[in-house]
């Protein structure tokens, strides 16, 4: 029974995409897909190709992008129907133009460039798992630049030691980047958001912006001198007061328009050149004891009233829904179908029996 549920499921998943070249990996004997694993599609795939993982109890392993590709899941949560999701250890990056999204993975890092500058490499909609170091590209002996990084809508929720590993790390060859509509954890004591120095003499190589940062530890957002960051329209739900947003030798990060918050007492303003709403409790839409702890079922959205609508940068609401990136929880691709009920899924039948089960699926479309 379980089998013939992960073979429905993964069948019409293989159907999802249709006019586009996509190939389909799955690692488990006997499935319905073109591949099967991970390493074999790569092998095979041309420049523009979809690599779409199938959901799988069997991790996908490690893997290098090394021509522009999409490599994609269903979400990172479980498929209704097989308890499985698209799971993978580490994703190199090795050339320009790659997009990661729907999966459930450990962290984004680079492989050494050759004097390559990688360009327009897109996180989207992934489920981070581990330590932290989520996404890296600041080991010096790796980076020869990044530029045009898109971070978005993620959900980072570090659950390894170590504790100090920072949830992003870059270095001052990486410029131009975008995190924004992400819901990231800081589950360690000493675990830092964001970690390094941008390059010298650039304003703003960083947005960081309608971030849900949520604290539980005593833990501090740090960024580093030099990184010539910009913060708005972000949500800081914080328990700790001393909670520290930056060193004082961030000269060059400015924070703006931002919700910052404690329901352990007052904080302070790390900008005050700038406007920040300060210890006024936001109000979500649905979210146990109004605590931003990470679940699916919770809707991160702030209910009306609440202090943050509106206060964002340019009258945006602060928080994951305050753009136009539509935050998912379930971090399911567009496009991508999605199962919503089955019939009779523990029906018990006489061996060789048929069973009839009545499947409705989102197409997607």
């Amino acid at each position: 029974m379980k089998h013939f549920l992960l073979s429905l499921s993964m069948l019409c998943l293989a159907g999802s995409a249709l006019a586009q070249n996509v190939l389909t990996v799955c690692n488990l004997p006997e499935c319905p897909a073109q591949h099967p694993s991970l390493a074999a599609a790569l092998e095979v795939a041309s420049p523009g190709d979809i690599v779409q993982m199938l959901p799988s109890p069997l991790s996908y392993g490690d893997a290098t992008l090394s021509i522009p590709i999409t490599l994609q899941g269903g979400g990172h949560v479980a498929d209704p129907l097989s308890g499985a999701y698209a799971k993978i250890g580490t994703i190199s990056v090795a050339t320009s133009d790659v997009r990661i999204e729907g999966v459930y993975l450990r962290s984004v890092t680079l492989t050494p460039s050759a004097g390559e500058v990688i360009e327009r490499v897109e996180v989207i909609n992934n489920r981070f798992y581990g330590s932290g170091n989520f996404v890296s590209t600041g080991n010096a002996n790796t980076n020869d630049g990044t530029k045009n990084w898109s971070v978005q809508g993620n959900v980072m929720t570090p659950d390894e030691a170590p504790n100090s590993t920072p949830i992003f790390t870059v270095s001052a060859s990486d410029t131009s980047w975008s995190i924004d509509h992400n819901y990231i954890d800081q589950y360690w004591p000493f675990q830092r958001v964001l970690n390094g120095a941008g390059p010298a003499g650039d304003e703003h190589a960083l947005l960081f912006h309608h971030n849900l940062v949520h604290t539980g530890t005593a833990g501090a957002f740090s960024i580093s001198g030099g990184l010539h960051a910009s913060c708005h329209s972000n949500l800081f739900w914080v328990v700790d007061t001393a909670y520290s947003f930056m060193p004082s030798s961030a000269s060059s990060t400015s924070f703006v328009n931002n919700v910052m918050y404690s329901p352990m007492g007052p904080l302070t303003n790390p900008d005050e050149s700038y406007e920040n709403l300060m210890n006024e409790a936001p109000e979500f839409v649905s979210v146990s004891g109004g605590v931003p702890v990470w679940n699916v079922e919770s809707d991160y959205a702030l209910a009306p009233g609440s202090p943050g609508l509106g206060d964002g940068l340019n009258g945006s609401d602060v928080g994951l829904f305050g753009d136009l990136f539509p935050f998912n929880n379930s971090g399911v691709p567009p496009g991508m179908p999605t199962f919503t009920s089955i019939s009779k899924a523990y029906e018990i039948v006489p061996l060789n029996a048929p069973l009839e089960v009545d499947v409705e699926w989102n197409s997607g479309q």
